[in-house]
């Protein structure tokens, strides 16, 4: 194995080629960027190659493998990896330890085989698999590069690149048409199939004449879609003595009308009076055969595969010294579905007809009498000379294919030729391309007779003239097929529609020998073979459009006009039109010429790939620019596209500001409205007019647009400032426009200074106020002074001025001493008291202000009177009634205010009664200590003012309780068991219980443990038999419970039947629907599949395997070596007695194997691996550290003793040695006590 010195890109993935595909080097120059390549050698063991270099990288994590394949086959190197050869490779395939594999081969995941195949792989290697059920490469030959089939979620990207995987003309598949069955060389026949002449284990009696029934189920498990039948491959096949095989029913007599006279769905390889009982023909050392005269039959299911073959057989008429016999081959390969392939092979027809018998005939029928094809020769002495021809290129080898029934279809002959799509090229006829599927035995000149082609795309054309002029085929036929000899003048191409690429269709073609008809005209090919000029056999070919760039567009217009010199961008300016859809995707290059007057821009107009336009005036520049613009694209020029645009031209305008040269601030004194002139000049010579365009304080002014005098709306007052923050600075900003564009704005400040003009003060505050008696403050004066002097404050004058005082700075006025409102201190002893107050700015006084404060009464606190403490009996809901008193007799209302318990409670707001919320339960407290004594806090209010709060204890006290049924009114059990449900209950008394089947319909037909509460049935239920009252496999009966004193509520229950699916002792299938059920496989090797619902699965006797499906379900494998998957949901495996194979998957699973040596594999999810002394060496595969647990069942953490074991990790008993499990590719370094729980 060799990487052909590509250089290792250090990444995670690997791509192995088999040397033995069709143009392997083109493969392992199209893979990706991200992968390394290697190639297979085809002298030795594929295996083995891929295992020594995954040794080299280990940490490689994706392997991708390209090469021939078939259903559960893969064909590396010289050896093969199927069901039947992968055991001697197991170790090596376990120490690959992927995380993707991807296989390329054909048909690899098709049919049981191949699904088969791909669990085996996934169960040694620990990969996520993706594979083909169908033809892996060339749509041509029937192709994809979708792997359709995958076990777990792929993580990968494709090996190849696009344009690799679009070039590539092969497949990678078996089948002689497609791949690696033509390992002979000539017209050797297929050997080494078994049996004592090496081409089967099954040998035909020998007989003249005659036919036996075939069961070749074991390939062909959907059977043969042959015409309008299905045929079932068990029972309808018939193996014939005269060359032949039938579908439905057997034909063994010979019949001179062939092919075509068959009744019978027939394919013959040749169709003659075959005697096997005749002596076997000897030959001589010098030169012949020592063939058998005898028919042997191989099936091989795992290459999906039935071989007959007729071994030097002999006429039924065999005159003395006869020594010609006939070997050929019929091979029939399973494609799925169905379909399938027919292979003829011919290694020599040494007679071609027995006696006066007719020449045999070779090809296939429907059996109509109708609907048949026969090879070259077929019919005829030419018949002799098959070993020579080939409709696969290969002498003495036939090949076609049977799809959905229909007529079996040639290989395609040609490999396709790219053509562009505006001016295609001819292709000659003389071309090798046509020339190597051309033969005739007689050396005559050849050439092709085309009776079909698709023009859905476009047109067919040929030239006689070496493509000077061109003609349309139009609609040949065979009736009307068009002759073209094999020479250069004449030529083939393909017009495709506008805009079209991909695939042409085909074009249909024979071989002319030109023996008649003339080049260039038409002839009636209908009658073809034999000694017509006209081969049987039909070839086609096509061509592939290869697109050209077309011409790219693009819209815009001329940029609007600029005023200054600020850099410009115009977003989306130019429009990109890459030209029709497939070129949607390309990119846009836009290149500036021929700027005219290029001082107008200080940076030169632009733009880039999004179509935005960007440039820069020159300061102070005016006037106007054209240049010229284009658009490349990136699809580039390849044969004879274009990727420049016409050429536009575009203008742009540019026109300069004017400049503001005035001052930007000034200083005027307060009273006065005229503020500043602005000046400004143009280098235009434009008129200018001036505006007011911003600042703070923009409102509280005005401009002349003319003159540019700015001046106040009012005039400002500097101890009263108007500015936007009060500090006598106004901020405005001015721009001047010379009729087209703006000046930069100017931000101007306009100061205000103070004049003095000594105003008195003045009081601004309130001339009254309230308070309440005992307290000394009563209001504080304020004043204001617009000379911003220092106040002070007195008292003045008033009738009560006597019994106040006030602060001078502060202006707090205050009583003397504190007020009484029961006993009045004012002059008139009504409760309002009057006085004057005069504030002074140091020079003048301010007006004098009187002013009334008036007093108010203050409410008296009620007060709490009655007990602080009560008791009560459980289940009783008053507790206590709360009593206060009020010295102003005032209407008292009680809430609860307070305690640890107040939530428990409620309160009467007018008669203070206490109550529980819900009734208390000695045995069960409700209280926040439980203790049974509740705290509360209650509250008395006068409507006014609140009492203080009384903290209350209230006491509970026992009293007997009946006993309560647990609320479990259903069982669900399944058919012939007899124990139903365990009824429970609880009494508050701790008093002992004992139960009773009180009523219910069905109670007749139950009994109950009084002590235990364990109910059954008398006997046991089934379900397809129901004993309940209205049969419906749902028993009601009534239980109650007794302290000895008291019975409960009786508890209603509902008992439901459920049935078990049970299989045979036998080989059983279980298939179940999507909901949740019980299935009992019993004996031998069963498989089940849960589906839906949370399933409970018993795998019983033999090696079975299970899958549960969705939802969370229970699996046990019972007795012998079984294998469970989980599949979906939160899953329980239980592997039990047997070398078992658990697969967790989706969900967080808990997977024990029990006895026996175990594989685990958790998948997705927190899963759980049950492990132990006794219980086997289990091995943990994809162990996920951090997320899932080893649970230890008989054993502790530290009775382990935990080892590296090359690269995986063993747990091991640290006392006696005994190796508990193997966790597989985990560094011991991770595993610790933290993975680990204990059962």
């Amino acid at each position: 194995m060799n990487s052909n010195n590509k250089t290792f890109n250090q990444t995670s993935t690997l791509v192995f080629i088999d040397a033995g595909v069709d143009n392997y080097q083109q493969l392992f120059d199209g893979v990706v960027a991200e992968a390394q390549p290697f190639v297979i050698d085809t002298a030795t063991d594929g295996i083995q190659q891929i295992s020594q270099i995954l040794q080299q990288y280990p940490e490689q994590k994706t392997v991708h493998i390209i090469s021939h394949g078939s259903p559960g086959c893969l064909y590396l190197g010289n050896s093969q990896l199927s069901l039947d050869s992968i055991k001697p490779y197991q170790l090596q395939l376990q120490q690959w330890q992927l995380d993707n594999l991807l296989l390329y081969g054909c048909n690899v995941a098709a049919g049981d085989a191949g699904e088969e195949f791909i669990e085996k792989l996934q169960q040694l290697t620990g990969a996520e698999i993706a594979a083909s059920t169908n033809k892996v490469g060339s749509s041509a030959l029937g192709g994809n590069w979708h792997l359709n089939f995958s076990m777990g979620s792929i993580a990968s990207f494709f090996a190849l690149t696009p344009e690799a995987m679009q070039s590539y003309s092969g497949v990678f598949n078996q089948a002689p048409s497609v791949g690696t069955v033509n390992i002979l060389p000539g017209n050797s026949l297929n050997n080494g199939l078994g049996g004592v002449q090496g081409f089967g284990e099954n040998e035909l009696p020998a007989q003249d004449d005659g036919f036996v029934q075939v069961d070749v189920s074991a390939v062909f498990e959907n059977g043969f879609r042959y015409f309008d039948n299905t045929w079932n491959a068990a029972t309808e096949f018939f193996i014939s003595y005269n060359g032949y095989v039938t579908f439905g029913q057997g034909l063994g007599a010979y019949d001179p009308a062939g092919i075509a006279g068959s009744t019978l769905p027939m394919i013959a390889a040749h169709y003659t009076d075959v005697d096997t009982g005749n002596p076997a023909i000897a030959f001589d050392p010098a030169g012949n055969s020592t063939g058998s005269n005898r028919i042997y039959y191989d099936i091989d299911p795992v290459n999906d595969v039935v071989t007959i073959t007729f071994d030097d057989v002999v006429p039924y008429s065999n005159p003395p010294g006869l020594t010609n016999a006939n070997a050929y081959q019929i091979r029939l390969w399973d494609l799925g579905d169905g379909d399938f392939g027919i292979e003829i092979r011919y290694e020599d027809l040494a007679w071609g007809q027995s006696g006066t018998s007719n020449y045999g005939t070779a090809g296939w029928t429907a059996g109509d009498q109708t609907n048949y094809d026969e090879l070259p020769g077929s019919g005829t002495s030419d018949i002799e000379n098959i070993e020579s021809q080939s409709n696969i290129n290969q002498p003495g080898v036939f090949f076609w294919e049977v799809q959905d029934g229909g007529v079996p279809s040639e290989p395609v002959g040609l490999a396709a030729i790219d053509i562009n799509e505006t001016d295609p090229p001819g292709v000659s006829v003389s071309d090798p391309a046509f020339t190597q599927f051309l033969a005739d035995s007689d050396g005559d000149a050849l050439g092709i007779a085309v009776v079909e082609v698709d023009n859905t795309n476009g047109s067919w054309q040929y030239s006689t003239d070496g493509g000077n002029s061109w003609n349309d085929f139009g609609s040949p036929s065979d009736a009307n097929a068009r002759l073209l000899a094999g020479t250069a003048n004449n030529q083939i191409r393909f017009v495709p529609n506008p805009d079209y690429e991909g695939n042409a269709g085909n074009i249909f073609f024979r071989a002319w020998d030109q023996t008649t008809g003339t080049n260039g005209g038409t002839a009636d090919t209908s009658t073809n073979g034999g000694t017509t000029a006209f081969s049987s056999g039909r070839l086609s070919t096509t061509l592939n459009v290869v697109p050209i760039n077309d011409q790219p567009t693009f819209t815009a217009a001329d940029p609007p006009v600029v005023n200054g010199s600020s850099a410009q961008t115009i977003n989306g300016w130019a429009t990109f039109n890459p030209g029709p859809t497939d070129e949607a995707s390309q990119t846009a290059t836009y290149n500036v010429s021929n700027i005219s007057n290029p001082s107008l821009f200080a940076v030169a107009p632009t733009i880039d790939s999004s179509g935005n336009l960007t440039y820069t005036p020159a300061p102070s520049a005016s006037g106007t620019s054209t240049f010229d613009v284009v658009v490349q694209d990136s699809g580039g020029t390849l044969d004879g596209g274009v990727d420049t645009s016409d050429s536009q031209t575009f203008s742009i305008a540019v026109n300069s500001l004017p400049t503001i040269n005035s001052n930007n601030s000034a200083s005027i004194p307060e009273n006065t409205t005229a503020a500043i002139t602005v000046t400004a000049t143009d280098s235009d010579g434009d008129p200018i007019n001036y505006r007011i365009s911003g600042g703070e304080d923009q409102a509280l002014f005005d401009i002349d647009s003319l003159s540019g005098a700015v001046s106040f709306n009012n005039a400002p007052d500097f101890e009263n400032p108007g500015d936007n923050n009060g500090d006598n600075n106004y901020l405005i900003e001015v721009t001047a426009n010379d009729g087209t564009v703006d000046s930069s704005p100017q931000a101007i400040t306009i100061s205000v200074t103070d004049v003095n003009e000594n105003v008195a003060p003045s009081i601004n505050s309130n001339n009254s106020a309230s308070v309440l008696e005992n307290t000394t403050a009563a209001i504080t004066v304020t004043a204001t002074d617009d000379d911003g002097d220092p106040i002070t404050y007195s008292i003045t004058g008033g009738e009560d001025q006597a019994l106040f005082g006030i602060d001078s700075v502060t202006g707090a006025v205050s009583f003397n001493s504190a007020p009484d409102f029961e006993i009045p201190g004012d002059s008139d002893g009504d409760n309002n008291y009057l006085i004057e107050v005069t504030a002074n700015d140091g020079t003048v006084d301010s007006t004098p202000q009187a002013i009334t404060i008036s007093v108010s009464d203050v409410n008296e606190v009620p007060t709490i009177n009655s007990s602080n403490s009560a008791t009560v009996a459980e289940n009783t809901i008053e507790a206590i009634t709360v009593a206060a008193t009020d010295e102003d007799g005032d209407t008292i209302e009680y809430s609860i205010s307070g305690g640890e318990d107040q939530a428990l409670f409620g309160i009467d707001s007018l008669s203070g009664a206490v109550s529980f919320n819900s009734t208390p339960d000695f045995e069960i407290p409700g209280d926040s200590d439980g203790d049974n004594n509740y705290l509360i806090e209650v509250t008395a209010n006068d409507g006014t003012v609140d009492s203080t709060p009384q903290a209350i204890t209230i006491g509970v006290t026992d009293a007997n309780d009946p006993p309560a049924i647990a609320p479990s009114n259903f069982a669900s059990l399944l058919e012939n068991t007899t124990a139903a449900i365990t009824v429970t209950a609880t009494d508050p008394d701790s008093d002992l219980l004992n139960y009773r089947i009180s009523g219910g319909e069905d109670q007749a037909l139950f009994g109950i443990d009084s002590v235990t509460g364990a109910v059954s049935f008398n006997s046991a239920p089934d379900f397809e038999i129901p004993g309940d009252s209205d049969s419906d496999n749902n028993y009601l009966i009534e239980v109650t419970a007794n302290d000895g004193t008291v019975d409960s509520t009786p508890q209603a229950i509902t008992i439901s039947v459920t049935d078990v699916v049970e299989g045979t002792p036998g080989k059983d299938i279980l298939r179940g629907a999507n909901t949740a059920e019980h299935y009992l496989a019993l004996g031998d090797n069963d498989r089940v599949y849960g589906y839906g619902g949370a399933d409970n699965i018993d795998g019983g006797d033999g090696n079975d395997i299970i899958y549960g499906g969705n939802d969370n379900d229970t699996l046990d494998g019972g007795l012998h070596h079984d294998r469970l998957y989980g599949d979906n949901g939160n899953d329980l495996l239980l592997g039990n007695d047997g070398n078992d194979i658990l697969y967790g998957r989706a969900g967080d699973d808990t997977l024990n194997g029990g006895l026996g040596n175990d594989r685990y594999n958790g998948g997705a999810g927190a899963d759980t691996f049950i492990i132990g002394p006794g219980l086997g060496v289990d091995m943990i595969q994809r162990f996920e550290d951090g997320t899932d647990i080893i649970e230890l069942q008989g054993i502790g953490f530290d009775d382990l003793d935990i080892v590296k074991s090359g690269s995986s990790t063993s747990i091991k008993v640290a006392a006696t040695g005994e190796t508990l499990a193997t966790l597989s590719g985990i560094n011991v370094s991770l595993v610790g006590a933290d993975d680990f729980s204990i059962g």
